[in-house]
């Protein structure tokens, strides 16, 4: 029992050291993966052998859970044991040899010109769903990010923003085109507000993640077509794809760092130019 308390200990020391690296949702959703490992192996983290992973693995496809989940779970143990060879609390990781569970690898879903064209035919009345549905296109911005906008990140003059805070706490700056810049304008001057942040609700507070995604909800139903905010993030690499910029450069607007993120983009540019091609022959 003594042993086993000593997982809560370090688990605790784990979060409070890495809360500077990720964001509060993701450190949360790593500590919860090795708590749930711990709970099922029932041993002290010192005494965790690979095949105690390994077995726990197999638990986990065994009960169904998809791989992607699994491979999350997964990257988590591995986190927190080479956290623990950090610190030079063990002398050996138990999770260095444990493979990723293989996912199928899809591309990315984005929007031609022509539903593109369609969705903002359809926001064309609503200046603040306009301008959002533009920010998420031309920057290319993770809702999470969109919604954390102050007026004063943007310099105007550069069409840039700065995102402060993107994933892994990571500041970057986004450029947006002409037309962005004319639809957060016509949004902004119909606001009688004075509240700093970019985007607001009807009730002057800002905007979160869940109101955007219902929004959303309700233009997938007219677009005929599913989409999220994430679909616009996806559209707009795959458009600049589709113009010949590298998967390099799209990455870093993007703020990648992931190698498979480059692969995934590097299939997407290929497969958006092949697309522009059959369009022409």
């Amino acid at each position: 029992m003594i042993k086993m308390n000593q997982n809560k200990d370090v688990l605790k020391q784990f979060k409070m050291d890495y809360e500077a690296r990720f964001q509060p949702k993701s450190l949360a959703l790593y500590h919860r993966n090795v708590e749930k490992f711990f709970d099922d192996c029932q041993k002290a983290y010192i005494d965790v052998h690979a095949a105690d992973i390994r077995n726990w693995v197999a638990k986990l496809f065994k009960m169904g859970q998809k791989p992607a989940t699994i491979r999350t779970q997964v990257a988590s143990i591995r986190l927190f044991y080479q956290y623990c060879m950090e610190e030079e609390w063990i002398t050996e990781d138990p999770s260095k040899y444990i493979a990723y569970p293989r996912i199928e690898d899809k591309l990315p879903y984005y929007l031609d010109r022509k539903q593109l064209g369609k969705l903002r035919e359809i926001t064309k009345d609503k200046p603040r769903d306009r301008a959002i549905i533009e920010t998420l296109y031309a920057t290319g911005v993770r809702v999470s990010e969109l919604v954390s906008i102050q007026k004063t990140d943007i310099n105007w003059d550069e069409r840039k923003i700065l995102i402060p805070k993107g994933k892994g706490k990571k500041a970057r700056i986004v450029c947006f085109t002409r037309e962005c810049e004319g639809r957060l304008q016509a949004y902004l001057e119909q606001r009688m507000d004075v509240h700093p942040s970019l985007f607001v609700s009807h009730f002057i507070k800002p905007l979160n993640v869940r109101t955007i995604q219902k929004v959303f909800e309700t233009y997938s139903e007219k677009l005929g077509k599913k989409i999220t905010p994430h679909t616009l993030r996806h559209t707009f690499a795959a458009h600049l794809s589709e113009k010949g910029m590298p998967p390099a450069a799209i990455q870093d607007f993007l703020g990648h760092e992931s190698q498979y993120q480059t692969h995934v983009y590097a299939r997407l540019s290929a497969h958006a130019r092949k697309r522009v091609y059959d369009q022409y022959l």
